[in-house]
């Protein structure tokens, strides 16, 4: 019956949130309290399923009736952060599938081998039909056809982790994102996408939309075979395999971050083919180091901003089409097979500013017209970069040797308080910033640096 007041009918007040207790270890009912299945049935929209109450015993729950179906638009699924329960799908199917148009936020938990089936194949441990939240949460072991680990409209990792995740190819299909798939925008967090694997492209994150990284690392992810597809290529059909990130169109902003380590098989003679980490419309890269990726660190479609970074070990440097500008300041190209090759739009804007270039095998290449190039560190034979290895901070960097030619040698454009690691690292510790995304400490100890840490 509907309530009035003054004659006035009043609109329905939505139901109080509410926490729903999970008590049970098992996936089926019984006695001991609701089971996770049960939780995530009786809540309603904006509730929370809470963990915390599971015996101390319980470190996994083993799903035995399928995937756990999620109806409402906004739910939280969380444990204490030091007591992680794992959700096992034991590869009989994904563990959530939310249907609802809001978030899902999951918090402590570990979701593992769940797998997407056959046509109906995406998303391995998660599918959302709205936005997925993972703070403090690992998804791991998931398989599927397109989003291995997740797939979402948005998605964002806190202090998460996704791992070990797969795509295969379906006759007839597509495939792409064995880490995850994300139909609008992407933001990583001090987040840590690792050993995922494709048998085509995109070994680690696909979004249509834009993706943010910040204080992350994305490596060792692998893209086996040599027909992937980067949409935004110069030609219709351009192939190429993006194992990393893929952004499609869209901007890749990146800072404090590294990415390393991902690989892709040879393209052989396929036209037109590419291997590539990080594959975008545009970037803008801050404080970050790319380091012993196949093929290019970086394909860019339109224009890119460096500042502060290393790309360093890679089969290639950066990779551009159609170019319209590119700005470099303070930042590292060692090591790689070459540094810039561009293909340059009409009326392409290149600025170089207090940048090295060693040691790569094949020289810069710049457009024709509207290249500013200052205080271009000449080409030293030694970069003076130690290996890649923890240094301090959330994520690898390559140190600085004594006689660096980067020491003292850089500028700080952006302004940053602190190097890639973060707090406790300055930005600017003598005359002058270092180049790249290191900046040499006063006590910075040698044997460190040379690789024994």
């Amino acid at each position: 019956m509907a309530l009035t007041f003054l004659g006035c009918a009043l609109a329905p007040q939505p139901a109080a949130a509410t926490t729903g207790p999970v008590g049970k270890c098992g996936d089926m009912a019984g006695k001991g309290g609701d089971t996770l299945r049960i939780a995530i049935g009786k809540a309603g929209t904006n509730d929370t399923v809470d963990l915390s109450s599971l015996p101390v015993t319980c470190s996994t729950i083993t799903l035995t009736g399928g995937q756990i179906p999620i109806a409402v638009s906004n739910l939280t699924i969380q444990t204490p952060i030091d007591r992680p329960v794992t959700v096992d799908a034991a590869h009989a199917g994904r563990v959530f599938d939310h249907t609802g148009s809001g978030l899902l936020n999951v918090f402590g938990l570990v979701l593992a081998n769940g797998s997407a089936g056959v046509g109906d194949s995406t998303g391995g441990c998660v599918r959302s039909s709205g936005s997925v939240l993972l703070q403090y949460a690992t998804v791991t072991g998931c398989e599927a056809a397109v989003g291995g680990g997740v797939i979402a409209s948005n998605l964002s990792l806190i202090h998460s982790t996704i791992s070990g995740c797969s795509i295969h190819y379906e006759v007839g299909g597509s495939t792409a994102g064995a880490a995850a798939w994300a139909w609008g925008s992407t933001l990583l967090s001090y987040a840590t996408i690792t050993d995922n694997y494709s048998q085509l492209s995109g070994a680690g994150l696909y979004s249509v939309g834009s993706i943010t990284v910040n204080r992350s690392s994305i490596s060792g992810n692998t893209a086996n075979f040599s027909t992937g597809y980067f949409k935004d290529g110069p030609t219709p059909g351009f192939l190429g395999r993006c194992t990393a990130l893929n952004t499609v169109a869209g901007i890749a902003t990146i800072t404090a971050s590294t990415i390393d380590g991902n690989l892709a098989a040879d393209p052989g003679t396929l036209p037109g083919s590419l291997r590539s980490a990080v594959c975008a419309g545009a970037v803008t890269i801050d404080s970050s180091t790319f380091s012993r990726n196949s093929g290019y660190a970086i394909t860019v479609r339109s224009s890119a901003s460096l500042r502060n970074t290393t790309i360093s070990g890679n089969d290639a440097g950066l990779l551009f089409f159609s170019m319209s500008s590119l700005n470099v300041f303070s930042s590292t190209f060692a090591f790689n097979a070459s540094s810039l090759r561009l293909l340059p739009a009409s009326g392409c804007s290149i600025w170089i500013e207090s940048t090295i270039m060693a040691d790569n095998s094949i020289p810069i290449s710049f457009c024709s017209q509207n290249t500013n190039i200052q205080n271009l560190v000449g080409s030293p034979a030694e970069a003076g970069l130690t290996p890649l290895a923890w240094r301090g901070g959330p994520t690898k960097t390559h140190g600085l040797m004594i006689g660096s030619p980067a020491i003292n040698a850089g500028s700080n454009p952006a302004t940053q308080s602190f190097d890639q690691r973060g707090t406790g690292y300055a930005r600017f510790v003598a005359s002058a910033p270092d180049i790249g995304a290191y900046e040499r400490q006063a006590d910075d100890d040698e044997l460190f640096y040379g690789g024994f840490d």
